[in-house]
């Protein structure tokens, strides 16, 4: 027993310390360890919610999530083993902005994507316009909206500018008006053509037979016209205004 006790007696106090401080690192580890699995299920479910196709945004949170924690667990465990307050934090902070100012723009775009995947203003194979750009949504990324133009071209907006600007959505609703206008001819007779016309977009089976269209005459300048309102499932809308634009004016001839 006395030699148990003088050999603990000649034991430093700096070397309990120390080894006190190896265990708590070694518990802070593991509790980070384990919060960041609960993280983990929680941002997936999240994300399987919002957006289960989009798996690069999903990576990406988890990511960022998981180097905070590991950076504040080491902070914690810098301080226990007394290493100086201020000297962590100046090089944290120092890191921080040095990081932050090169990727200025990246963070924006991110911090925009996720406010774009939460408020959902549009969806993938949405029709949207977006600074004068028409085109489909054809993927929501957590930096950039792809748009698939008419012309099959992909276009890549950067989201920060997706939110700072004007955004219309011509899918949110189920149906649209469809807007026509067809010049005539001088020698044209009213009444004749409005009927032609009236029977050209009935006969049509995508236009919606509950709100009758409104054919009205306009005269513009020196241009006599007849401007045409229909209303169709938004889905359908491209392929009316091509078939009854191409139709009427041969008609028309």
């Amino acid at each position: 027993m006395n030699v148990i006790e003088d050999f603990l007696g000649s034991v430093p106090e700096s070397s309990y310390k120390y080894g006190e401080n190896i265990i708590f690192s070694a518990v802070a580890i593991l509790f980070g360890i384990i919060l960041i699995k609960f993280i983990d299920k929680t941002v997936k479910k999240t994300f399987e919610k919002i957006d289960k196709q989009n798996s690069l945004a999903m990576q990406i949170v988890l990511k960022f999530v998981k180097y905070l924690i590991y950076t504040l667990i080491l902070l914690i465990i810098l301080i226990k083993f007394d290493v100086s307050t201020a000297a962590i934090l100046a090089f944290m902070s120092s890191a921080f902005l040095t990081f932050g100012i090169a990727l200025k723009d990246v963070l924006s775009n991110i911090a925009k994507g996720i406010q774009i995947l939460f408020a959902r203003p549009y969806s993938v194979g949405d029709t949207i316009e977006i600074d004068s750009i028409l085109g489909k949504v054809h993927k929501i990324q957590l930096m950039y909206t792809h748009l698939k133009t008419s012309d099959n071209r992909i276009i890549l907006i950067p989201n920060n500018l997706v939110v700072a600007g004007k955004v219309t959505n011509y899918s949110k609703e189920d149906t649209r008006r469809l807007e026509m206008s067809f010049c005539l001819k001088d020698d044209f007779d009213l009444i004749e053509v409005k009927k032609m016309i009236y029977e050209t977009i009935i006969s049509n089976d995508m236009t919606l037979e509950t709100i009758p269209p409104d054919i009205r005459y306009v005269r513009d300048g020196l241009q006599s016209k007849i401007v045409a309102k229909i209303w169709v499932d938004s889905k359908n809308y491209d392929s009316v205004k091509d078939t009854l634009t191409e139709s009427i004016n041969l008609k028309l001839r």
